[in-house]
């Protein structure tokens, strides 16, 4: 069996342009983070889906399907190594198609058949994710980088001899204001060279933040001569030498975004908190559940760890924590383990965002049952 596993974006094209003819696709999401490898709790999560899928497939289907799920499931048994936040996987049955992919984020519990790759959380995952540039600079040397979804994207390097500050000898006094005059220019080329080398890169990749790091003479020099398109970019510093390894930049760049990321998560669900009372934003379970169940979610946030037990309606797919019976049409409402990858992938089918926080964030948002959202009217 050949399986290809490849990093999201050029996935993305892959599934687009050879995905089997005339033949329907197994696609997959599971949440595969650190609390959900005992039993495995993510392999459960698949075979619970698979089992409805049977409910809904022709007889005539019924043998294509079932070898699409033994190949995906031989690769979770006896493949698949879990370490990351997530896994999406796409399998045919046949030999030849089996596509699997490491998310850096998880993505709710997903399994669809149809005939074609259900591709909507790729492309959702990717809109979640900027792309952060991160300069580290002396006055001769300059490191670019580009760092997307964990790994460094692109890097240049940008070298320029500079003079000596300081004259020597005995005409020191008459010669001092020419030689820092000098350095002081031999400076600047420098950071315009930088300058010059990072815009190329942001035309190329553009990054929605950026980092500085290095000498403080030299940033000092950067940070007056950079653009008002990367000004506006400027997120933060870090601390770091020169000659720091590739590895020891993407570690700090990494943890300068997870921090970004708290604060921008925290930044959100104050907002939300203090929007709760007016018409176009809701908190808690039941609000966020009609809401949900009326296609107006513009925006779905929930709590790192967020987990309900509740219904769903079997006719109109309505979604319920208490109810015995769906409050639209009033049919009896099959229970559901967990609401969360339900209310996701509801989310999602409706065309809104999806943001789970953490840290601090998360635990503002459960002290409001975990949920809400910005509706769209």
């Amino acid at each position: 069996m050949k399986t290809e596993s490849t990093t999201l974006a050029p996935l993305l094209t892959v599934l687009q342009e050879s995905f089997p003819p005339d033949q329907s696709i197994l696609s997959v999401y599971l949440d595969t983070g650190p609390g959900r490898t005992d039993g495995p709790a993510y392999l459960f999560a698949f075979r619970d889906g698979c089992k409805a899928l049977r409910l809904g497939v022709s007889a005539s289907e019924r043998e294509v399907l079932e070898s699409a799920i033994a190949q995906a499931e031989q690769y979770l048994t006896s493949q698949f190594t879990p370490g990351k936040p997530g896994l999406a996987l796409f399998a045919s049955g046949q030999a030849d198609y089996l596509r699997a992919v490491d998310l850096p984020a998880a993505p709710g519990d997903e399994v669809r058949w149809d005939n074609q790759p259900h591709l909507a959380p790729l492309y959702a995952l990717l809109g979640e994710y900027e792309r952060i540039a991160a300069v580290v600079i002396d006055k001769e040397h300059a490191r670019l980088f580009t760092v997307y979804m964990g790994h460094i994207e692109e890097q240049r390097e940008i070298r320029d001899w500079v003079s000596g500050k300081q004259a020597t000898g005995g005409w020191y006094a008459l010669a001092q204001t020419h030689y820092a005059r000098r350095h002081e220019e031999q400076v600047l080329r420098h950071v315009r060279h930088t300058v010059t080398a990072l815009l190329s890169m942001y035309h190329a990749h553009p990054f929605d933040r950026l980092l500085l790091g290095g000498s403080e003479e030299a940033l000092a020099v950067l940070r007056h001569h950079l653009p008002q398109s990367l000004r506006s970019r400027l997120a933060g510093t870090l601390s770091l030498e020169i000659f720091a390894s590739d590895a020891k930049v993407l570690d700090a760049v990494l943890q300068a975004e997870a921090e970004l990321g708290r604060q921008a998560e925290l930044a959100d669900v104050r907002e939300l908190l203090a929007a709760a009372t007016a018409p176009f934003a809701v908190v808690g379970l039941d609000e966020t559940l009609a809401v949900l169940g009326e296609g107006r979610v513009q925006r779905l946030i929930l709590a790192d760890g967020f987990s309900r037990p509740g219904g769903t309606c079997p006719k109109c797919d309505r979604l319920s924590a208490e109810e015995e019976r769906c409050p639209i049409c009033d049919t009896p409402l099959v229970a559901v383990a967990d609401l969360a990858p339900r209310a996701i992938a509801g989310a999602r089918d409706q065309g809104a965002q999806v943001t789970v926080v953490t840290g601090l964030a998360s635990a503002q948002l459960m002290e409001h049952e975990g949920i809400g959202a910005w509706l769209r009217y």
